[in-house]
């Protein structure tokens, strides 16, 4: 039986606590300038240290910092996920409403992130379309952890036939990634026109503005990624009404 982890002493706390202060001042900047227009130096200035001892725990700068943000971030999702799954009660749930919970616990993470949500839509993908193979591989590594949770029972749902005989890896990648998909409209409607108005946003009819709401969202991603998108899969092809 492993030990326990020992308790960190004070010189290690007081690192993680300086360490913490910078995120936190760089998750601010971030969402008030944009990651493209923030400056090192305003970060250190608002985490209340110099710009040198930011250097001494972001030897990249900026960008270090930024995959530091999206590590704790990815981190915290799986961790999400993990401890849903790890609920005994899922036992005397259907499929469907089991895998229903985990959007739910998915999108609920997200709205109470929005700042980094807004910071992930849009860094991730210059991220992983980067020059630098070496940052694309980082941000897929990121992304890999962060499903890692949901492989396992999705290999266990597939052995059960609750689930298609699809790719475990896959399914679990392509859950996140349309939930992420659905956030993407939702948050570039909201910057582009404002939440008071959301149906000015072209993406978005005033018939489909209850699937921007928490529950609605939930329910149409359930029903399209569990469901599927089809109704009568066996029908003609025919558009006339």
């Amino acid at each position: 039986m492993p030990s326990p982890t020992a308790p960190l002493n004070r010189r290690e706390r007081e690192r993680l606590a300086r360490r913490r202060a910078m995120l936190d001042a760089a998750r601010s900047v971030f969402a008030e300038k944009g990651y493209e227009h923030a400056r090192l130096d305003e970060i250190a200035e608002r985490a209340e240290f110099g710009k040198g001892t930011l250097y001494n725990y972001f030897e990249g700068g900026k960008e270090d910092i930024l995959f530091a943000l999206f590590e704790d971030s990815h981190a915290a999702l799986a961790q999400r996920i993990a401890t849903f799954f790890a609920d005994p009660s899922l036992a005397q749930r259907s499929a469907r409403d089991v895998f229903r919970g985990l959007l739910n616990v998915l999108l609920d993470y997200f709205r109470g992130e929005r700042e980094v949500l807004a910071l992930l839509l849009k860094e991730s993908q210059r991220l992983m379309l980067h020059d630098d193979v070496a940052a694309t591989r980082r941000m897929l590594a990121l992304r890999e952890r962060m499903v890692e949770p949901l492989v396992a029972p999705m290999e266990a749902a597939r052995a059960a036939g609750i689930v298609r005989d699809v790719s475990p890896r896959l399914a679990a990648h392509f859950i996140v990634g349309s939930m992420l998909g659905h956030l993407l409209y939702a948050v570039t409607c909201e910057r582009a026109f404002g939440s008071a108005d959301p149906s000015a946003c072209p993406v978005v009819g005033a018939e489909d503005l209850r699937y921007l709401r928490p529950e609605s969202s939930t329910d149409m991603l359930a029903t399209l990624l569990l469901d599927g998108l089809l109704a009568r899969p066996d029908a003609l092809f025919t558009l006339s009404s």
